[in-house]
Order: C-alpha cells, then sequence, then structure tokens
C-alpha cells in the first residue's frame, strides 16, 4: 500500500513538473493606444489593430478582422497556437515584450484560393494565407498590376487613408515570404491537361501528393491532398488506420440533422489502391497521366422556392471517380460549387475540391450550366450528357 502511494506521488510530481508546451515566437515590441495594441513578434511581423478587452485583471485580445460589405467577418489573424496567443496577452498586460527571437524563421503559404469574380474584371487573383512557425496564420492577397502580381497584406481604411493591420517590417524577410506567396500563385496558375472528348475510361494518376502528419485525432492519423492527372484537386483527405489496413476517408457534408452526404466517390478499386499507395509512401503516381475525359453523371433539380440552390450535380471524370458539385444561382447567373467547407471561427471557405486547369474548369463548368440554362423551371432528372 506505501509502496502504491509512493508511486503515485512520484507520478504526481512528474506530471506537475514536466513542461508545458511554450510558444516558440517572442514579442520583440508591443505599444497600447486606448484600447487597440500593437505587437511585433521575432522582430519582423507587425500586427496592429488588436483589440484590447479587460476585465477587472483578466485581458482578451481580438485579432483584426475585416468585415465585407454584407456585414461577413473574416479574421485575418489566427493565434493557432495558445502559448503564442497567451504570451502576447502577457506582453500587452506588462507593457513590455515578452520571450525571446527564433533561432530561425519558419514560415509556410498555407493556404492558395484562386479568385473568380464571376464575369467581372478584378485586380484581385487569389486568397492565401502563410502560417509563421506553427504559431499564427496571416491572411494576405494576390493582386495584379502593371509589373505582374504582388501581395496585398491586411489593412483598414481609416477616413481617407489605409492602415496596415499586419507589416513585415524587415525587407529581406518580406521580400522572401511574398516571392513564396507569388510562386504558389504562379504554380496553381499553370497546371494543364489533355482534354480527351466522350467520357472515356482513361487511367487516373496521383501527379501531386501532400501528407501532414496529425496526432491525437484517433484513428485518423494524417491528412493528405493530391491532385488527379494535373487537373483536379482534392484536400482534407482523412487518411486512417484501422485494424492495421490504411483507409482514406474524403470529405462529406453534413446537414444540420447529421446526415452524411459524400462528395467523392470511387468508382474503381484498381485507382483507389493507386491513390492510397501514393499517401502512403507520399510519392506520386509512377507512371502519371494528364488526359482527363468527363461527363455530367447526375442532374437533379433542386425545386425549393427561394433558394440560391438550384441543382445538384455530379461530374465522373474518367470512369474512375465521381465528385458532387451544385449550380448555384447569382448576380450573373447560374454558377457551379464545388465541394467546401466553412473554417471554423469564420473566414474564406476552404476548398475541398479545385479544378487547376482553367480550360478543364471551363469545359466542365459550362456543360453545367448551358444544360441549366435551356433547362431551367423545366424539371427533369439524372443525366448523363457527355463532353
Amino acid at each position: 500500500m506505501k509502496r502504491s502511494i509512493k508511486l503515485m506521488l512520484a507520478l504526481m510530481f512528474v506530471l506537475a513538473s514536466a513542461p508545458k508546451a511554450s510558444a516558440v515566437m517572442g514579442v520583440t515590441e508591443v505599444s497600447i493606444n486606448g484600447k487597440e495594441a500593437t505587437v511585433v513578434l521575432d522582430g519582423y511581423l507587425k500586427i496592429s489593430g488588436i483589440d484590447v478587452l479587460k476585465r477587472g485583471d483578466q485581458i482578451k485580445i481580438k485579432p483584426p478582422i475585416y468585415v465585407s460589405k454584407g456585414g461577413k467577418i473574416f479574421p485575418q489573424v489566427k493565434f493557432i497556437d495558445s502559448a503564442l496567443e497567451d504570451r502576447v496577452i502577457s506582453a500587452i498586460k506588462m507593457g513590455k515584450p515578452a520571450g525571446s527571437v527564433s533561432s530561425k524563421l519558419s514560415y509556410k503559404v498555407s493556404k492558395m484560393s484562386l479568385y473568380d469574380p464571376k464575369g467581372q474584371r478584378s485586380s484581385m487573383k487569389a486568397f492565401s494565407a502563410v502560417t509563421f512557425n506553427n504559431e499564427v496564420e496571416v491572411e494576405c492577397k494576390v493582386m495584379t498590376g502593371s509589373k505582374g502580381p504582388w501581395v496585398s497584406w491586411p489593412s483598414t481604411k481609416s477616413g481617407s487613408k489605409w492602415v496596415k493591420q499586419v507589416d513585415l517590417i524587415k525587407p529581406e524577410i518580406k521580400k522572401k515570404i511574398e516571392k513564396s506567396v507569388i510562386e504558389k500563385y504562379e504554380k496553381e496558375t499553370s497546371y494543364e491537361a489533355e482534354i480527351i472528348p466522350g467520357g472515356k475510361s482513361l487511367p487516373l494518376t496521383v501527379t501531386e501528393v501532400e501528407v501532414t502528419p496529425v496526432s491525437g485525432a484517433g484513428t485518423t492519423k494524417a491528412i493528405a491532398s493530391v491532385v488527379l492527372n494535373n487537373a483536379i484537386k482534392i484536400s482534407e483527405i482523412k487518411v486512417k488506420e484501422i485494424a492495421g489496413r490504411t483507409k482514406l476517408d474524403f470529405p462529406a457534408y453534413v446537414n444540420k440533422r447529421g446526415k452524411v452526404y459524400p462528395q467523392i466517390k470511387i468508382l474503381d478499386p484498381a485507382f483507389e489502391k493507386e491513390l492510397t499507395d501514393a499517401i502512403v509512401k507520399k510519392e506520386p503516381s509512377s507512371k502519371p497521366s494528364s488526359q482527363i475525359s468527363y461527363k455530367v453523371s447526375k442532374y437533379s433539380p433542386f425545386t425549393r422556392g427561394g433558394s440560391k440552390l438550384k441543382v445538384f450535380c455530379a461530374m465522373t471524370f474518367n470512369n474512375k471517380i465521381e465528385i458532387e458539385c451544385k449550380i448555384m444561382e447569382g448576380k450573373w447567373g447560374g454558377w457551379v460549387s464545388w465541394p467546401a467547407r466553412a473554417p471554423e471561427g469564420g473566414g474564406t471557405w476552404i476548398n475541398q475540391v479545385e479544378i487547376k486547369d482553367k480550360k478543364l474548369k471551363s469545359v466542365v463548368e459550362k456543360s453545367l450550366t448551358d444544360k441549366y440554362d435551356s433547362e431551367s423551371g423545366s424539371g427533369g432528372g439524372a443525366s448523363d450528357d457527355e463532353y
């Protein structure tokens, strides 16, 4: 009994003395103006317009946001690591720097979502985001001008002037990071596939694969994204280990009642094996192809009045995979919505399926919207129209 008590006390001591996760980035500068604070992280990442909410001795912070004309809120800065957020709060509370500068610069372009203005001209080309040290994510945009693409960081209008909410104050770091964002944008716009008419059965291969390990998520061991035949990107694939076997869970839509609607269906077991192998090995297919053929495999009008949703559709590619999509009614007529989800805490929707090849995207979506325009209001059911 005494031995058990000693073991329990020893275990409690180990748990109590175990080091907690700490922030890597340091708050190197801090200033407070009324109810707003400005901090500089690691001497180069300046974040302004942080709302400081005080209640007694407690402080909460709200990083910068963007509010659209429709009143929708888009967070511009997200603290991924709570330890860094705690460090920022501590620095604001004490009114002085906290922590030390990281030993090295670490960042990644964590989002690149091409902007389609639906028939309108726009200098904005993509929504992007950069994650620093896996601790804080900052939104940005890719714009185009007379000198080519450039990066716009969060700012807000005050009177007739624009005020920076985020600024990279070290020119050499800013240049390096913006170069990475532009390179990612240019890669996203360079995909090109060979379109084969007729909805034919053709090889479907993995031309790009990215796997991010996760922990503490039960049977889910990683999240993967793949590009198929240099044309179709599928993201947020859950890689699960069940009874010693790898199983892929593709994005699904869950309605308010909890009903699950799969967004992706694999039609060919051989392709499913090739896809699984590519993700497990973290390597593209050994014999990549860029040929794509497609057909409309589902076309089911949605008849509920007052809804922007008009048609449930599905496209089958190379007779190997079927992907759900929808036709929505907008200001400029019908347009195609591919699987996506709203992020936690609000912000730009996260694409789960993207048609990367511009020509393929155009002809696929035109085949759907042309059908919608010709049959609008006429009802109808599933279709098997082919390109």
